[in-house]
């Protein structure tokens, strides 16, 4: 019985494989992180991801290699998750994140990842690599590498260890853009083919599958030639090979998008959710460039839904091309400014330019562009996923501000205008209102501008609030009231958020602008260079006979043009020294000559999408119920396919440590549950067994199918039968031996008919179902106990 093969719960990996294939599985993972690439603009993500799902392998090996129970890995991969969590993702709406277990961290990670959330059904990839979306990237990721560790180790199939990650990896592929995407692949393909390798030479050390002097080592180094040969010739297969196949790279032969020949609404992030990434993690990053005779701040959109969670849009576009119609009262005076801009890394569907649009002149061959004319937002159209690489020179109509006469404009408010930029949540805070309306009461305000101005000044008093990157993104409600009562620090979402919701309540029509501050001025190329640091949102309240008028209520900011009646000047976040407001010469517009956007004909638009259609939830032109049902229903497919794969083997082994547990006590019991648990190991090598079987009966016919199993049932046969009909109590060492011929019997039938056939019988809900212990279980639970 020496050279019997062992198969018991190790402790620490024992051989150069075993160690290979721990770490080759966290090398799969790894990999599944690396091809995040292909979701987010840059790589900011990687390491603090990739530090939490080593985290995430490391804790659930450190309990397995002590012996600790499933249990046991559970709570802990728990608590290190939480504190993995704290320290790599620190909650952005929480000013001491160090209390790992505060009440307060935990609320903040439920809000950051509502958050992330909810951006995650409108996002297009690539995007910023915001805190909210890496938090949950890095709690999916641990729980792969957790579920990964337990199928590898535990379970000790190789296969089912692989399956978390594979899902992960293709369920970001459906939303990924095209970059790195053969690289991504490749490394996620040869890491797991080389984790399967290096695991099933690890396991064969212990099966005991090679008898006689040397054969293991012969063995072994047979397998490890024939595997790397395999995994080179799959790489080479897949990827070279799969390259040189005729259609490779072409468009798909049928574009399932055309089933549905209706113009689908367009769905976008809302570009207020990622500016602090943008302020943050790519503030070098250049954005765009433009060369304009006039500095100004450069407009994406604006936002006129707040529904006290998020300042979103809705709107629908139409195509567009040459004169565009504009919002402005007639007879406002305006400068026209001549734009051309070339963008870099937008990561978005918009086209920035000085507010308002007035005229596209030309743009990159092959590009179509849409226009929503209320909002003043220009976009690339379907045909394009972003922005990123087009070209365009368009006028804009720059309105030339009179402060006189906004001082005096009356406060007549349209329907219309009313009922849109007016609108509330109904359970908006009554102490905010409060307070906006004791704001302009002290400041003696009575006219729009006035009550406007008032507004803008209590935020930017420095000794009430601070301009702070370091705070938690967002704007909703309960965010709203900390910002302006308790935390008094924030960046441009929360001033610009807050002014808005706070004019509305004292009846001033307001939205909130995105886009960019003017840059810096790089006097070689005779243009502005934008970066991250430049992204910015300010609100605009609509003033009767003056039109929508921006206010600055963000510190350190200031609007080119606006100081006559902001009182703000020019200013913005730079690298550089200030530099004065610089005026460019002018630019001819290509083929015209002083071209007036006023003097264009009107332009004949077509409608798109139908109004029904209109954004919600932070989009423009979406259907949000659709998208979240349609996200949902992926979700509840995914959980049931995931309880059918996965239910059975885990009620078995649920059921199994249950019954070893109730067990651990008395050996003749041990003795019945190891030829209970054999059971599953005959009948896949071959012999079929009831529940009047005895073992002895057993060891002919498994010696006929299978003879290197015959030693191994004879001994359990054996040692079973005396347990059930020898009056003398069961040893301990006797227990011992049943089980580890069970165990070895298990080893053998896998190795025999495959891991295909071992999992698909042990995955079977009637095998799981049937349950018991057998007649001859049963015989030794009637039996005293020892």
């Amino acid at each position: 019985m020496s050279n019997r093969p062992r198969v018991p719960v190790r402790r620490l990996p024992t051989t150069l494989y075993e160690v290979g294939a721990e770490a080759a599985l966290v090398l799969v993972s790894i990999a599944v992180v690396f091809s995040f690439n292909r979701l987010f603009i840059d790589s900011s993500f990687f390491v603090p991801v990739a530090a939490a799902t080593i985290s995430a392998h490391l804790l659930a090996a450190a309990v397995r290699w002590v012996r600790g129970g499933l249990l046991v890995s559970i709570i802990v991969s728990a608590l290190g998750l939480v504190i993995s969590l704290t320290l790599l993702f620190p909650p952005t709406t929480v000013e001491n994140p160090e209390r790992f277990l505060g009440r307060d961290v935990l609320d903040g990670f439920i809000t950051d990842i509502e958050l992330a959330w909810e951006a995650f059904q409108n996002v297009i990839a690539p995007t910023p690599a915001s805190g909210p979306f890496l938090l949950l990237v890095a709690i999916a990721m641990w729980v792969v590498a957790f579920l990964a560790d337990w199928a590898a180790f535990r379970l000790r199939s190789p296969a089912e260890a692989l399956i978390p990650g594979t899902a992960v990896f293709v369920f970001g592929a459906l939303f990924a853009a095209d970059q790195f995407r053969v690289v991504s692949t490749v490394i996620v393909l040869a890491t797991a083919l080389t984790f399967v390798l290096l695991h099933r030479l690890g396991e064969a050390r212990h099966a005991g599958a090679w008898l006689g002097t040397g054969a293991a080592e012969k063995g072994q180094t047979a397998l490890l030639k024939s595997g790397a040969f395999l995994v080179a010739a799959t790489l080479l297969g897949g990827v070279a090979v799969a390259q040189a196949l005729p259609g490779y790279g072409e468009d798909a032969y049928y574009d399932l998008s055309e089933l549905d020949p209706t113009d689908e609404p367009r769905v976008v992030l809302s570009p207020l959710v990622d500016i602090r990434a943008r302020l943050v993690n790519q503030p070098d990053i250049e954005i765009f460039t433009v060369t304009s005779n006039i500095k100004d701040y450069w407009r994406i959109t604006s936002l006129d839904v707040f529904d006290g969670r998020i300042w979103r849009s809705r709107g629908s576009f139409e195509n567009a091309a040459g004169p565009l119609d504009t919002e402005l009262p007639e007879g406002t005076s305006y400068d026209t400014a001549t734009q051309q801009f070339s963008i870099g890394r937008l990561g978005g569907i918009w086209l920035p330019a000085a507010y308002e649009p007035a005229e596209i002149l030309g743009v990159s061959e092959g590009v179509g562009l849409e226009y929503e004319q209320e909002s003043g937002t220009l976009i690339v159209n379907r045909d394009l996923a972003d922005s990123d690489g087009v070209n365009y020179t368009l006028l804009s109509a720059v309105p030339s501000r009179d402060a006189a006469a906004i001082a005096a404009a009356g406060d007549a408010v349209p329907s219309d205008i009313a009922d849109r930029y007016l609108e509330l949540p109904g359970d908006f805070s009554e102490r905010v209102r409060r307070q906006a309306e004791q704001i302009v009461a002290n400041a003696g305000a009575t006219t729009p501008y006035a009550k406007s101005l008032a507004l803008q000044n209590y935020f930017r008093d420095p000794t009430l609030f601070t301009y702070d990157l370091e705070v938690a993104n967002g704007h909703s409600a309960d965010r709203l009231e900390e910002f302006v009562f308790e935390v008094q620090r924030g960046y441009c979402e929360q001033f610009a958020g807050a002014f808005a919701a706070m004019a509305r309540s004292i009846g001033l029509p307001a939205r909130v602008a995105v886009g960019f501050t003017p840059g810096e001025y790089d006097p070689q190329d005779n243009a502005y260079r934008v970066s991250g640091r430049h992204a910015h949102a300010w609100p605009e309240v609509w003033i009767d006979d003056i039109g929508w008028l921006r206010f600055e209520p963000t510190p350190g900011r200031g609007a080119p043009g606006d100081e006559s009646y902001t009182g703000q000047p020019e200013a913005q976040a730079s690298s550089l020294p200030n530099n004065p407001a610089t005026t460019l010469p002018p630019i001819e517009a290509p083929g015209q000559e002083n071209v007036n956007p006023g003097d264009a004909d009107p332009v004949t638009t077509t409608t798109l999408a139908p109004s029904s259609d209109r954004a919600e939830d932070g989009v423009i032109g979406a259907d949000p119920g659709r998208t979240t049902r349609q996200v949902l229903t992926a979700l509840v497919i995914l959980t049931l396919v995931a309880l059918l794969a996965f239910g059975p083997l885990v009620f078995g082994v649920f059921r199994s440590r249950r019954a070893h547990a109730r067990a651990a006590a008395d050996h003749r019991r041990r003795v019945g549950l190891a030829w209970s648990e054999s059971r599953a190991a005959i009948e896949l090598l071959g012999v079929r067994v009831t529940d009047a079987s005895t073992p002895k009966e057993l060891v002919e016919p498994l010696r006929k199918q299978w003879p290197e199993a015959g030693e191994a049932i004879e001994t359990l046969a054996e040692v079973v039968t005396a347990a059930t009909f020898a009056p003398d109590r069961v040893e301990s060492d006797r227990a011992a031996t049943a089980e580890l011929m069970a165990s070895t019997l298990a080893h053998q039938a896998k190795s025999h008919k495959g891991t295909k056939d071992w999992w698909t019988h042990h995955m079977d809900p009637r095998n799981v179902l049937r349950g018991g212990v057998g007649t001859w279980g049963h015989l030794m639970d009637r039996r005293p106990k020892n």
